[in-house]
């Protein structure tokens, strides 16, 4: 056993969730039940569900650690690493992956739009947007 001035110390190791990654918190999404481990998506608005077969890497943003039913919230451990305020680049934004947009001179934030392509996604979008100019909160993807 290790010792520090002469007194016995014990080893602790981290055995729940990554201390550096990013935690938030979703709603299962209607009809959707999520189990610890599960890979989990966005759906359109903003709401979590199990990742379907042949989902992509693009898709998915993380994995839950707890079990939850439709309309619980549950925590997902995420595939980014810092979350950051910003604005919708289109009059429709869903949740989900996004592609870098202007920055907004006049609000101080950068614009996302919808990725047109895989290469493209940068971050997912988590707020569901109905007009060009509306705050979301994306996820960067390191």
């Amino acid at each position: 056993m290790p010792t520090t001035l002469g007194s016995v110390t014990t080893s602790k190791f981290e055995n729940s969730p990554e201390a550096h990654k990013l935690h938030i918190e979703f709603e299962v999404a209607a009809g959707q039940v999520v189990h610890e481990g599960d890979a989990v998506i966005l759906a359109a608005a903003g709401t979590i569900q199990l990742a379907g077969t042949g989902a992509s890497a693009e898709t998915l943003i993380g994995v839950a650690i707890m079990d939850g039913i439709a309309g619980e919230r549950v925590t997902v451990s995420m595939k980014g690493y810092t979350r950051v305020n910003a604005e919708a680049g289109t009059a429709s934004l869903n949740a989900g992956p996004v592609e870098l947009g202007a920055y907004n001179t006049v609000t101080d934030l950068r614009e996302y739009a919808a990725a047109s392509t895989a290469p493209k996604t940068v971050g997912h979008n988590l707020t569901q947007a109905t007009a060009d100019g509306d705050p979301i909160q994306v996820v960067i993807l390191l």
